[in-house]
């Protein structure tokens, strides 16, 4: 290191690549970190992330950055003459479009934070990337030699779900009142029409029904609800909020082009609810929404007053990224039913009704209103 040149960030690297090198019996859970070289001189290190998922197409799309000069520290888990093994690399990335003067400052860094970083993590070996198709899992690979392969058996991210031996995983909220506030006001029709036990005594929603769409838009529609980060048996109330989500009982007459078109406007509308509550979806976490639908009625489709006799109709979304464990799915699986009970009970006693069936996603490209409404299956008898 006589020729290395001087640089900052040395005890955030140490830390980053300490936390790389612990096992998952020692709470390890990472297989990467990302060293960013910044400044003037190009002398600031700066680790952007110590994270899990190397080499994937979702990190190589956040991380190849053409623009960019990163140093990759990669953990990868390989097979070599039938012994699987933690290999790690070392990776100078040098995005294409860095301009000449910063690749010749920055290249005078590179040997001083190799070496720095060697003396944290015994490295295999090292390579330079400009495309992300070099950082492919079977290309980086390669580079430790013709007869190691990638480990067949794919590593299991470590759990987030930690119980402590004899604790209960039953359900619970961080603030059940609140939630069973939210829900009613949900569940609360703004005509102010008569609930189920006038309806039985021959009340008329239909002649009560006196204003317009706008009395619903006001009105909460939507909560979301997700898992306290320390205890992963208890939900927590993030947002909730108003919109409106619009629907048509085409009965068995298909819909006209003006129907498809008010439907498809209705959809893109920045008020429509599952716009704002997905905003609380992620890959790694799980979400659970009781969310309201307007239904207009098959008689009143042609009616140019069809926004006085919408009926509000209520469903359940269960978001559960792509990236969460198995027990963490297993055990938002057993509270599901907890929350659809108390969510039922809830609407029940204020006289609404709660679609049976539920919409489960885990890719932000399910979630759209056409497949949400599609899942409730919308044959409300009370319509």
């Amino acid at each position: 290191m006589a020729n290395a040149q001087p640089f900052q960030g040395k005890a955030d690297i140490t830390t980053a690549c300490k936390d790389l090198m612990l096992s998952e019996d020692e709470g390890g859970d990472s297989d990467f970190v990302v060293l960013s070289f910044e400044g003037k001189k190009f002398d600031q290190i700066v680790v952007k992330e110590v994270g899990y998922g190397c080499c994937t197409d979702e990190w190589r799309e956040k991380w190849c950055d053409e623009t960019a000069l990163y140093a990759f520290v990669l953990k990868l888990s390989v097979q070599n003459g039938g012994f699987c093994q933690d290999k790690v690399l070392y990776c100078q990335w040098v995005g294409k479009k860095v301009k000449i003067m910063s690749k010749g400052k920055a290249k005078m860094m590179y040997q001083g934070v190799m070496e720095f970083v060697r003396m944290l993590v015994p490295f295999s070996g090292n390579f330079e990337a400009r495309n992300a198709d070099e950082l492919e899992e079977n290309d980086v690979v390669a580079h430790l030699g013709s007869r190691v392969r990638p480990n067949p058996a794919k590593k299991i991210k470590k759990s987030k779900v930690k119980l402590k031996k004899g604790e209960s995983v039953e359900l619970k909220y961080a603030d059940h009142a609140k939630l069973q506030e939210t829900l009613t006001a949900i569940a609360k029709d703004p005509y102010g029409r008569a609930t189920g036990e006038e309806i039985a005594e021959g009340a008329s929603n239909l002649e009560l029904a006196k204003v317009g769409t706008d009395e619903f838009a006001n009105q909460m529609s939507w909560v979301a609800l997700s898992y306290c980060e320390q205890n992963h048996t208890t939900l927590v109330q993030r947002g909730c909020g108003s919109g409106t989500a619009l629907s048509f009982d085409y009965g068995s007459q298909p819909p006209s082009a003006a129907e498809l078109k008010e439907q498809e406007e209705m959809d893109a509308s920045p008020r429509e609810p599952s716009k704002h509550f997905s905003k609380f979806f992620k890959a790694d976490n799980i979400v659970m929404v009781a969310h309201r639908i307007l239904r207009v009625p098959e008689q009143y489709r042609h009616s140019a007053n069809k926004g006085k006799f919408l009926r509000g109709c209520y469903g359940l979304v269960m978001w559960q990224g792509e990236q969460v464990d198995v027990m963490q799915k297993a055990l938002s699986s057993h509270h599901w039913k907890q929350f659809t009970d108390m969510t039922k009970e809830v609407m029940n006693d204020a006289g609404v009704y709660l679609q049976p069936g539920y919409y489960c996603a885990s890719t932000m490209s399910e979630v759209t209103p056409m497949l949400i409404r599609d899942a409730m299956k919308l044959e409300d008898p009370n319509l």
